[in-house]
């Protein structure tokens, strides 16, 4: 399947958005500046960086599918990541995630948090449900799951092969 890939906000290392097939890939996600020494003043100003790089994608933090990984310079700080993580993330809509102690890219940082969400266009249900995909004019159109033996394919999206 041959689809789009687009990216925003980007230099010669990265980009801090990429969204393709549905899905909105973040880079990872700190605290603004190093002058907040703990992981629960630093953890506290990820929710809205990541929001605004969602809203800037068409998506937002009830899409989230997964913070991917959330890097910790010291696992010491597991616990009060988790209550911020907890208080910020709407009623209903955890995310898979993994947490992992690692040396980060300055050592003032504590935690850095990596988000992969469903763009707002998209929706998707289990075993043979309703799909969308975008359509040339930017809405959704969607599509017919067709069974082909074990395989699933979409009518009007050509397999990859």
């Amino acid at each position: 399947m041959s689809e789009t890939i687009h990216r925003q906000q980007i230099n010669a290392r990265m980009s801090k958005i990429v969204s393709h097939a549905g899905l909105v890939y973040l880079c990872g996600q700190t605290s603004s500046g190093c002058e907040i020494e703990d992981a629960t003043g630093q953890t506290r100003e990820v929710p809205a960086r990541v929001d605004a790089l969602l809203g800037q994608a068409g998506s937002d933090r009830p899409r989230i599918l997964a913070a991917t990984t959330i890097h910790l310079r010291d696992m010491v700080d597991l616990a009060a990541m988790n209550a911020v993580c907890e208080a910020s993330q709407p009623a209903g809509c955890s995310s898979a995630r993994t947490s992992v102690e690692a040396r980060l890219t300055s050592p003032a940082l504590r935690a850095e948090v990596t988000v992969v969400a469903a763009g707002k266009w998209s929706t998707a249900t289990t075993s043979m449900g309703s799909h969308s995909v975008p359509a040339s004019n930017g809405r959704p159109r969607r599509l017919k799951p067709i069974r082909l033996g074990t395989r699933v394919e979409f009518e009007g999206v050509p397999s990859e092969s």
